[in-house]
């Protein structure tokens, strides 16, 4: 069954709040990519994923193979190393976006425990992992830099650092409870 991520909207809300293009590669069927946009997505207020690749896309070999996120980078004016692959398979999304040159995340659903026990064996290791995907932008905010120029105005104002505050001296400091 076809079920979004807990975190994902958190994740695609600061990512498009930054002003940040997300795309998607998966390895089910384009009418799985319709659905997931039409009946998931798109009601949660988030614009489509784009370019969105599928199984179904001839021209791109399935994950690892790191042609579709070459496709992405290139359509979207990045070199991958600019990029960061999220996913939830070691063997394929971590592989994937190490062989395309770009940094991973594995989201640990518990997945990697299942290809584990299935014996598959992968030739990476993630760059970060979270176990959930409202997680990553603290990350992000901590391993990248993300120019506060980039946020959207349609959305929230721009995120502004401020000044600490002063402390008041003498009959004035208090504390609230």
């Amino acid at each position: 069954t076809l079920q979004l991520e807990p975190g994902v909207f958190e994740l695609a809300d600061w990512l498009r709040y930054h002003n940040i293009p997300c795309a998607l590669v998966t390895r089910n069927t384009s009418t799985s990519v319709k659905h997931f946009h039409k009946e998931l997505w798109t009601p949660l207020g988030l614009p489509p994923l784009s370019p969105a690749i599928s199984r179904d896309d001839a021209q791109y070999p399935p994950k690892p193979d790191p042609a579709a996120l070459k496709a992405i980078a290139s359509e979207l004016e990045l070199d991958p190393s600019e990029m960061l692959m999220v996913g939830d398979s070691p063997s394929n999304d971590v592989v994937f976006g190490k062989r395309g040159g770009s940094a991973t995340a594995l989201v640990d659903s518990g997945r990697r425990y299942v290809e584990e026990e299935a014996g598959k064996k992968t030739e990476a290791s993630p760059d970060f992992r979270v176990d959930n995907l409202a997680l990553l932008p603290h990350l992000l905010w901590q391993y990248y830099n993300l120019d506060p120029e980039l946020a959207c105005s349609d959305h929230l104002p721009t995120s502004t650092k401020f000044q600490p505050p002063t402390v008041p001296e003498g009959d004035a400091l208090c504390a609230a409870a």
